[in-house]
């Protein structure tokens, strides 16, 4: 599998987070919209009024929308937006938007064998 993300120094670093809140972005090729949607990593039901902010990279504040009733917001002027945070009570999940996806190819499909 590939990495799920790159470092710059010699010590690498892995951040774990335990929360509820499961997050799906969809970046568009214009580079300037932002699909989210958010759920319940418990239940899979989805999440409404998840507050969404998306940072640039000197962690500043570029976008906020909080999640409709079906989990979802569509965040505009995203040329400059690095990560993504989703905060419900006191639930925090987040996502570096410039790192490469997970690669699932390596995973078989095909059922029980």
């Amino acid at each position: 599998m590939h990495p799920a993300s790159m470092y710059d120094s010699s010590y690498p670093v892995t951040v774990f987070i335990i929360s509820d809140i499961g997050i799906s972005a969809h970046r568009y090729q214009d580079n300037d919209q932002i699909s989210v949607f958010t759920q319940s990593l418990e239940t899979g039901d989805v999440l409404p009024h998840v507050h969404i902010s998306a940072l640039n990279v000197y962690g500043q504040i570029i976008a906020m929308k909080s999640s409709d009733k079906n989990g979802y917001a569509n965040l505009r002027n995203m040329s400059e937006a690095k990560y993504l945070i989703a905060t419900q009570n006191v639930q925090t999940s987040f996502i570096k938007l410039n790192s490469p996806a997970l690669n699932l190819s390596e995973f078989k499909i095909n059922g029980d064998n």
